[in-house]
């Protein structure tokens, strides 16, 4: 596998900083001793590496951009290669148990030490899941609708689709891309 390298008797995992992440990652090159001996192992922990690397990266990119959607996308991302399942802070506390919590948590801190901020906010659910907006909801009921336009032509789908998106671009002209919750709220 790429990336791995024998130096001073074990494995290290060695990685070019992309350019798109080098304003996150001052690091020209990333260079992680893998702990093992064995070539096998290495390439294993390497690949878990990488992806974790990359998750993290994509977190603190994500995190510069102010997006909320990617940010909190990139969040799952990197819990989900740490192996956990990424639930806000709220949810954990009431759905986990306490050696889940635990789990969680370890890793993180060490005496002289500290994860980086995406890791630790991935671990915790530290973001909310933003909510959806108007063109985002009509975008998920357009992929998602696939019974009325089964059959049809690409000119026959488009045609079906046009009135829907024109409707919800005239109500977001004239009132914002509300979010979901705020736009359904009763008027008097």
């Amino acid at each position: 596998m790429a990336g791995v390298t024998w130096d001073r008797g074990g494995f290290y995992y060695v990685k070019r900083v992309p350019r798109r992440f080098a304003h996150v990652d001052a690091r020209s090159q990333v260079r992680i001793c893998l702990h093992t001996d064995s070539r096998r192992e290495a390439e294993i922990r390497a690949a878990r590496l990488a992806e974790e690397l990359h998750a993290q990266w994509r977190a603190l990119g994500a995190g510069e951009a102010r997006d909320a959607c990617a940010h909190y996308d990139a969040l799952r991302d990197l819990a989900r290669a740490q192996g956990f399942t990424y639930r806000p802070a709220a949810e954990i506390v009431e759905i986990e148990s306490l050696r889940d919590i635990l789990d969680r948590l370890k890793d993180l801190a060490g005496e002289d030490w500290l994860a980086p901020e995406p890791v630790i906010n991935a671990r915790i659910g530290a973001v909310e899941k933003p909510p959806m907006t108007l063109t985002e909801a009509l975008a998920e009921f357009l992929a998602c609708t696939t019974d009325p336009t089964r059959g049809k032509s690409a000119l026959q789908i488009k045609r079906w689709q046009q009135p829907r998106a024109r409707a919800v671009r005239n109500f977001v002209e004239l009132v914002g891309d509300l979010e979901l919750a705020a736009s359904s709220a009763a008027t008097p």
